[in-house]
């Protein structure tokens, strides 16, 4: 009403024609080829259609540890900034003294107002436990490193949940949630085998936090001579392209990572536009796909 009453200050200003996005990725994700670049060409095509640039840089963990920006920023005009993957708290912090709208995708910063788009971990969470409860599983275990990102944070929490609210212990016992680092988190199976080797026993079925996890941990029980599913059952979490190879197929949450690239450019361009609006957290909720890796217990 005030628009058309021709109130001019009011009036919200017209995006420019052309603007320089700035997409900030931390090392240890630069050469992912399976989640995060999904999320990357989405981030990508979405700013292109919609006539802007995209501008993919990654952080050595030396300019992380000193606050070193890009040197993109004295270069050329940045209109927002896209951060994808887990930066430090710091590094953040720096980001947001730049003063230019900035929205996190994939990772949540509990102690800063940070707009985030990501994955619904804890939701997800709670439906591939609850599966697993449907398949008459009542020892149910957790592997993930809980301090690490708040991603898998969020997943151990929708596990607890689950395990609550269906009146089932969670036996720490069978849960593996020491730290790793992240470049070795998802791929260095002899870590986890190292903890798996602690163990005095082990649960009838372990929710990994992500499939890389859960595919290590399946060829670890092959070498000790269990099979998956009939042994022990095994689900993961993301729905990368390595949880259709493995042997068996792996059961697991699809986590829509186009989407979380395509609102998290989309939110950017909202808050380039109103620089006002209230910081948000988007989550985008997937789907539990079912395959091969979860045997039901009442079988013969």
């Amino acid at each position: 009403m005030a628009e058309e009453m021709n109130y001019e200050k009011v009036k919200r200003k017209s995006l420019p024609q052309s603007m320089n996005i700035i997409v900030i990725i931390p090392e240890y994700i630069r050469r992912d080829t399976c989640f995060y670049s999904v999320i990357y060409w989405a981030i990508e095509s979405c700013i292109q259609a919609k006539g802007h640039t995209a501008i993919l840089t990654s952080i050595s963990k030396d300019m992380e540890r000193n606050l070193i920006l890009p040197g993109y920023f004295a270069e050329m005009g940045i209109a927002g900034i896209l951060t994808v993957g887990t930066l430090t708290d710091n590094y953040i912090r720096k980001l947001q003294e730049q003063r230019l709208p900035l929205v996190s995708v994939d990772q949540y910063y509990e102690a800063m107002n940070v707009d985030v788009v990501g994955t619904a971990n804890e939701e997800g969470a709670y439906q591939m436990v609850e599966y697993l409860i449907q398949n008459g599983h009542k020892d149910i275990g957790f592997i993930g490193s809980i301090d690490v990102t708040s991603s898998i944070y969020g997943r151990w929490c929708g596990y607890q949940k689950a395990m609550s609210t269906y009146g089932l212990k969670v036996d720490e016992g069978h849960s593996i949630l020491d730290a790793s680092p992240l470049e070795s988190l998802f791929k260095v199976q002899s870590e986890l085998e190292n903890c798996i080797s602690k163990l005095h026993s082990y649960p009838t079925a372990w929710f990994c936090a992500a499939d890389g996890i859960a595919v290590n941990l399946i060829n670890i029980l092959g070498k000790q001579g269990m099979n998956v599913p009939e042994d022990i059952s095994v689900v993961g979490f993301d729905n990368q392209e390595l949880s259709q190879m493995c042997v068996p197929a792996l059961t697991t949450y699809n986590v829509k990572r186009a989407e979380m690239g395509r609102i998290a450019v989309e939110r950017l361009l909202q808050k380039i536009e109103s620089p006002m609006e209230p910081t948000i957290k988007i989550s985008i909720h997937g789907d539990v796909i079912v395959r091969d890796s979860v045997r039901h217990l009442s079988e013969k």
